[in-house]
This record gives structure tokens, C-alpha cells and sequence, in this order.
């Protein structure tokens, strides 16, 4: 219901903010399923590393599945977007305490 009428909306997953709050890989692909026709554009930002599991860095991350789970609810929701006709932008930006704290430079791109 929320999503009625939206032309845009922007999802920050849990972690890219710092710990203080986001959008659990569980309630994003909540999300996917209550996408609106009136859609037209999805902006995601999505912690760096779910597209690199196999390094070593983002491997110890992803030790418990978490970065795996995280692509895999981004992947739903760009799935559902291009359902109802929606462009979809996925932005990997560095977690807080993980650096520079600015994008990785991969502008990503999921749609």
C-alpha cells in the first residue's frame, strides 16, 4: 500500500547507514512482491561486496551467507521492477567503518 501511485523509491540495505536501520534482505524481497504498476524507477544501495564473494575480504563477510542473501533480495527486486516496467539502478557503496566510505566506482546496474 505504501507504494501505491510511487513513481521512484530508493531502498538503503541494512548496513550501508551505519547500523542505523536499512532494509533486511528479508523485507526487500517483501518489498518485490508489492511493487505498483505506476512504478518507473528502483535506486538500491547496496553494501560493497555481495558482487564479490570470492575475495577474501568480502568471503570472511560473507562467512555466515549474509552478502549472498543481500544479492539475492536485490536480485528479486530488480526482477519485480522489470515486471511492472521499471528501471533499476544498484549502487554498491561502502559499509560504514569499511573505508573511504564513497561508492566502489561500479555505478552497478541491475536492469
Amino acid at each position: 500500500k505504501e507504494y501505491q501511485g510511487a513513481d521512484a523509491v530508493i531502498f538503503v540495505c541494512a548496513g550501508v547507514d551505519g547500523g542505523r536501520g536499512g532494509v533486511s534482505p528479508t523485507l526487500l524481497t517483501a518489498a518485490a512482491r508489492v511493487l505498483p504498476s505506476s512504478l518507473r524507477r528502483v535506486l538500491l544501495l547496496s553494501p560493497r561486496g555481495v558482487e564479490r564473494t570470492l575475495q577474501l575480504s568480502f568471503a570472511l563477510r560473507n562467512l555466515l551467507g549474509q552478502l549472498d542473501r543481500q544479492r539475492a533480495a536485490a536480485d528479486a527486486l530488480a526482477a519485480a521492477a522489470r515486471r511492472v516496467g521499471a528501471e533499476t539502478t544498484v549502487m554498491y557503496v561502502e559499509t560504514a567503518g569499511g573505508g573511504s566510505g564513497g561508492g566502489d566506482g561500479s555505478g552497478g546496474g541491475s536492469g
